[in-house]
């Protein structure tokens, strides 16, 4: 029995797979066909003594008066008898749109005569439409592809294999469930397809059931599955035996009994009883890895298969309402749609055991901004509706700009509406993780003012058990002089750079749950290596990773209160890994120089620390074509420039030149930069992060080494440059009317006094419109005659460089420079950034 029901599975899910591609192909017909064709926006009804009577009138169908009225009854269309058929093959099938279509009705016992013209759809209808398509298309292919591959991974699996059959009945939902364009627009015909879909539309009818035996099985069967296999198995599907039962005697009998109440009502019993079965067995669950399995799926598919019932029961009682409103309904379904894409992905990764955190924490974060974004949207609609009847009210005609006007407003508005709610909720809801921020800039203040390794690697573990409420925290780094790893630089360990382990956080460079690991079988991990995690209790294997190289790893313990690592936490440690990485190379770097090698040596050393710190190419920068160069006087220097994109699309550039020259201005530099790079991550302002670094740097470094900096964010949908200005050379911007802008705006210098504050200065780069950024070393270049290069000479350079890209417009620079001074070395150093916006 287990084997016929094994390969049963096995033929359904490559049969639905097949179909999958064969019907949307068909589905794709239909929707191009619709879109060349006439549509209406009127229905019809059938009244009580079988005449088609008008249920919708759209007034858009009819060019001129006179027009029917909701109620009237349909005698004939073009001199031929109605039914609904006609109507179908006449309005809902392919034809040439602005046709005059003469149709005869009864109205208040007068025959009446009209034209219909049908028109093509309208470019909402048809957006909507072909979203839901691919959503539709998306979600199957997840689902189908979800079930054959648990099936075939682990076939012998109860679990799996209800699995399976859910994922198939979801998909075979998506296919025959939805229809919302008629079957004669389609372009060939599916063989036995009425088959299909009546197979189709039996086993989707079981979904629910299949929802609540899958929860009586995972992450382990329940005792009552265990012990009463059968009763169980009962309760899960014989509620849907029952309902079928009914609804196919009501058909058969053709009797005219709504039963589409106690329908739904056992199919949403058996979804919301599933998902009260996920929560409670999350509540009790036996260890920290089963609670992150089933919170996985609570989030992903109790979401979306209750927001789907949701829109179920909503289309049943406000079915009238939607038949009027067809954009309204079409919106509802597609919103339906996105919240069950995540359900396939989190039963894919919950069965797996790999990776839970970091896919809830992708999982809520979309959950929140959909729903966040969904009710500013209804909210900003209210608003906009009750000031357009407001302004037509007192203001007549004219109250209409004053609608539009409201309405760009809310629209420029949602997105830092969205930003402080964010930041709002964080703060009430989510204390600890404003404690976790706070270590982070604690450490940003004090990690780079270390120079003893063993100092460093105590203030990680205290700062880390403070924060986190861990049991023990153990830095682990690659050893000197050969390939092994070392436990608080002296404790032998395991570990390689051949270890798997190793090998694994060098491919994958993220935060690993050593339970889900083991389970999941992806790390294979050797006795030795296996032993001396459990001994330590380490549950979280944090990689240490600067310049594309492992360093090292941090095993952080469980935590002291029995609690599991947050998803959120899992992204503050990962951002605050490259810091730690960074700042412990420095202090090695520094560790080896000291009292070892000569002058020369320490400089060369530095410069290869500089090197990693500048962008050895530039990232992708939305909106933004960028070329940067910089030359430095020594072996090492204190200029700077980076290109930071950031995770909303938005680009970070930033040009700074420290005083002074050689190592301790490189150093001073490396400060900067990671200063820059955390500030950024941590969504403060640009005001903010430049007097944070302010006064950091001024606690750190004497009186008399300062920077002149310069920051700026670009926002490629708006082309907004914002930006602040401590001190340096100020950029320069070409518009296309041949001015230049200077920016200026911004404050003092950095680290002459603390408490500075700042101004932020903002200007429109249009497409095509350049960028210039530079040190002192381009402006204050001399000649022989002790001429400087002078600005003059740079405003020139941008007028030329319009017909040239931005590399071979910095050559040109360059080379000027080079031609002015006659010299083969540089008094100072020498950076250039120059941006095209696009």
């Amino acid at each position: 029995m287990k084997q016929l029901l094994k390969s049963a599975t096995g033929l359904i899910g490559l049969g639905l797979f097949a179909y999958l591609f064969i019907f949307f192909a068909w589905d794709a017909t239909k929707i191009v066909s619709w879109q060349r064709s006439g549509v209406v926006g009127s229905h019809l009804q059938l009244a009580a003594d079988s005449t088609l009577t008008f249920q919708i009138v759209d007034s858009t169908d009819f060019l001129k008066p006179p027009r029917p009225h909701v109620g009237d009854t349909l005698l004939s269309i073009e001199d031929t008898s109605t039914s609904r058929a006609a109507w179908a093959a006449r309005f809902n099938s392919p034809n040439k749109p602005w046709q005059e279509i003469p149709i005869r009705y009864l109205h208040a016992g007068d025959t009446l005569t009209a034209d219909i013209v049908p028109a093509p759809p309208r470019i909402t209808s048809s957006s909507l439409v072909i979203l839901l398509q691919c959503l539709r298309f998306l979600i199957t292919f997840l689902y189908v592809s979800v079930a054959l591959w648990a099936f075939f991974r682990r076939p012998d699996s109860a679990a799996v294999r209800v699995l399976a059959l859910f994922c198939f009945a979801m998909a075979g939902l998506m296919i025959s469930g939805v229809n919302i364009l008629s079957d004669e627009y389609a372009s060939f015909d599916i063989p036995l397809k009425d088959l299909i879909r009546n197979l189709l539309d039996y086993l989707s009818s079981i979904f629910s059931a299949l929802w609540l035996h899958l929860t009586f099985l995972f992450p382990h069967p329940v005792r009552l599955m265990q012990k009463r296999p059968v009763l169980a198995h009962l309760i899960c599907y014989l509620p849907v035996a029952l309902v079928l039962a009914v609804v196919s005697y009501v058909q058969a009998a053709g009797l005219a009994v709504n039963i589409t109440t106690p329908v739904m009502t056992v199919f949403g019993g058996q979804v919301v009883a599933g998902l009260t079965i996920l929560v409670v067995r999350h509540v009790r669950g036996r260890s920290h890895l089963e609670r992150r399995q089933t919170r996985l799926v609570i989030w992903g598919s109790g979401f979306g298969l209750t927001v789907l019932i949701a829109l179920i029961v909503f289309s049943q009682v406000f079915q009238e309402w939607l038949l009027t409103n067809p954009r309204s309904m079409l919106i509802a379904i597609n919103f339906a749609f996105a919240a069950l894409l995540a359900s396939p992905v989190s039963f894919a990764y919950a069965f797996n055991r790999y990776r839970l955190l970091e896919v809830e924490a992708r999982l809520r974060r979309g959950t929140r901004y959909v729903l966040a974004i969904a009710a500013l949207v209804a909210a900003m609609t209210v608003m906009g509706f009750a000031v357009g009847t407001f302004a037509r009210r007192y203001f007549g005609e004219e109250g209409g700009t004053l609608a539009v006007l409201v309405a760009v407003l809310a629209a420029f508005s949602i997105f830092p509406l969205l930003r402080a709610a964010r930041v709002f909720l964080e703060r009430r809801l989510y204390p600890e993780r404003q404690r976790l921020r706070g270590m982070f800039h604690d450490f940003l203040q004090q990690a780079f003012t270390v120079t003893d390794s063993r100092a460093f690697w105590k203030q990680i573990e205290i700062r880390f058990e403070q924060g986190l409420a861990v049991r023990g925290v153990f830095p682990v780094v690659r050893a000197r002089d050969n390939g092994h790893f070392l436990c608080r630089e002296s404790e032998e360990t395991p570990f390689h750079t051949e270890s798997l382990l190793v090998e694994h956080l060098e491919r994958e460079p993220r935060p690993l749950m050593v339970d889900e690991a083991i389970a999941s079988l992806r790390v294979p991990l050797s006795i030795e290596e296996s032993t001396w995690l459990s001994d330590r209790r380490i549950a979280l294997v944090l990689p240490l990773i600067t310049h594309s190289r492992l360093v090292g790893f941090l095993g952080l313990g469980s935590k002291t209160e029995q609690d599991d690592y947050a998803a959120e936490e899992l992204q503050i440690l990962s951002s605050l890994a490259s810091q730690v990485a960074l700042a412990s190379e420095n202090i090695r770097l520094i560790e080896e120089n000291v009292g070892k090698r000569r002058l020369e040596e320490q400089l060369e050393m530095a410069r290869r620390i500089q090197s990693g710190f500048l962008p050895t190419e530039i990232p992708p920068t939305p909106g933004l074509e960028i070329a940067a160069r910089s030359r430095f006087c020594l072996e090492v220097a204190g200029d700077y420039f980076d290109i930071i994109p950031l995770e909303n699309g938005e680009t970070v550039m930033a040009v700074g030149d420290v005083s002074g020259k050689g190592a301790g201005a490189a150093m001073l530099m490396a400060n900067l930069q990671a200063s820059l790079r955390t500030a950024v991550g941590m969504g403060v302002s640009l005001t903010d992060v430049v007097a944070r670094i302010n006064d950091l740097t001024h606690r750190n470094t004497p009186p008399e080494e300062y920077i002149t900096f310069f920051v700026g964010t670009f926002r490629p949908d708006t082309h907004q440059f914002r930006y602040v200005n401590a001190g340096h050379n100020p950029p320069l911007v070409r518009h296309h009317d041949g001015t230049i802008r200077v920016l200026h705006e911004g404050g003092l210098l950095l680290g002459v006094m603390r408490g500075v504050a700042y101004e932020e200065g903002e200007v429109t780069i249009a497409p095509g419109e350049l960028l210039l950024m530079y040190t002192d070393g381009v402006s204050e270049a001399m000649n022989e005659r002790d001429e400087e290069f002078g600005e003059q000479r740079i405003r020139e350079l941008l007028e030329r460089a319009n017909a040239l890209s931005p590399q071979e417009a910095l050559e040109a620079l360059e080379a000027d420079v080079a031609h002015h001074s006659h010299r083969t070395t540089l008094d100072d150093d020498f950076t250039l950034l120059l941006a095209r916006a696009r």
